[in-house]
């Protein structure tokens, strides 16, 4: 069962500015476009996960979801609001991961950098690193070369 609060166009479809809260633990705020939502929206869902950003017939596309534990990704989704494509997460303990992310695992390439600037470049595969990564300095110097196993 839903509640709702919002415009009808002409059609009777909903349209513009509305929220959504759904007993099955989901909330939307935002554009709809028919009967889903689609424009900048703010969404929390059955997780406790908050999302903000561009939503496309009701699934997140881009923006920023602040996780139930405390990890913060902002990037591209698909979906249903799965990080796809290039983003960057943020850590609780500070760290973070830029690259790209395919289906909510770490795929491609990737820069991880740790809370005192250090940081490593290379290929990850399903959140593992693989392949020959460089590790450098907070200042840019390289410290190590390493080939690693998945």
């Amino acid at each position: 069962m839903d509640v709702q609060r919002g415009l009808f166009d002409k059609d009777y479809e909903l349209h513009g500015p509305r929220r959504t809260i759904r007993i099955n633990d989901v909330c939307f705020e935002g554009e709809w476009k028919g009967f889903s939502c689609s424009g900048y929206a703010k969404m929390i869902d059955r997780n406790r996960h908050y999302y903000e950003g561009h939503f496309l017939q009701g699934n997140m596309r881009w923006g920023i979801c602040k996780e139930f534990g405390g990890n913060i990704y902002e990037g591209h989704f698909q979906y249903e609001s799965q990080y796809h494509g290039p983003g960057k997460m943020t850590y609780t303990d500070g760290t973070t991961w830029e690259g790209n992310w395919d289906e909510d695992f770490r795929r491609g390439e990737g820069r991880l950098t740790q809370v005192n600037g250090d940081y490593s470049i290379g290929k990850w595969e399903w959140n593992y690193p693989t392949g020959n990564h460089k590790f450098y300095s907070k200042d840019g110097t390289l410290i190590k070369e390493a080939k690693l196993k998945q």
